[in-house]
């Protein structure tokens, strides 16, 4: 039976630490419980606000969720043997091919946080500002067909008429 919880919501005022551990430690939960459906990516101060900007940050935390919850193989490939033998006398797995393709496989790769060396890099607050801007700019939505619209609104009217509530007028945008 699918699964509906809210996680990654925060009772924090603000997109800070607060909203990330609490984010993370739930999204975790949530892939280890094998949660289908979840709200709550975005959400601050008892669901009662919603940031764009903690929305692209949990983005962020369930791609990590989501990778913890893949597990991890304990097999004669990943565990390497024969690698380890290879690259004792050399010293540095990270040129070995088995290394690099393992690397690519296995581990997560965020795109808003921050992994380089720059000391003067914008804090993750301002990169989650900046591709927030970069959606909203880019981001160009999709029509459903007429088809399925039509198809939509007369199951909504059914749906309505079987409950005796009023159907709500639909206006659509040019």
């Amino acid at each position: 039976m699918p699964t509906h919880a809210y996680l990654a919501l925060s009772d924090s005022k603000s997109t800070d630490y607060q909203a990330g551990v609490e984010a993370g430690f739930s999204a975790v939960i949530g892939v280890v419980e094998s949660v289908d459906i979840v709200s709550g990516p975005g959400m601050l101060e008892f669901e009662s606000v919603f940031s764009l900007e903690k929305l692209v940050l949990d983005d962020e935390v369930c791609g990590y969720a989501r990778r913890l919850a893949r597990g991890f193989k304990i097999d004669e490939e990943h565990l390497a043997v024969d690698v380890i033998k290879d690259v004792c006398w050399a010293r540095s797995f990270l040129s070995h091919m088995h290394t690099v393709r393992m690397f690519r496989e296995e581990h997560y790769v965020p795109r808003v946080f921050d992994r380089s060396r720059m000391r003067e890099a914008p804090d993750a607050l301002k990169r989650a500002h900046e591709r927030v801007r970069e959606i909203l700019e880019r981001h160009e939505p999709e029509s459903l067909p007429p088809d399925i619209e039509v198809e939509l609104d007369r199951f909504a009217e059914k749906i309505f008429n079987a409950r005796s509530f009023r159907t709500p007028e639909v206006h659509r945008g040019s």
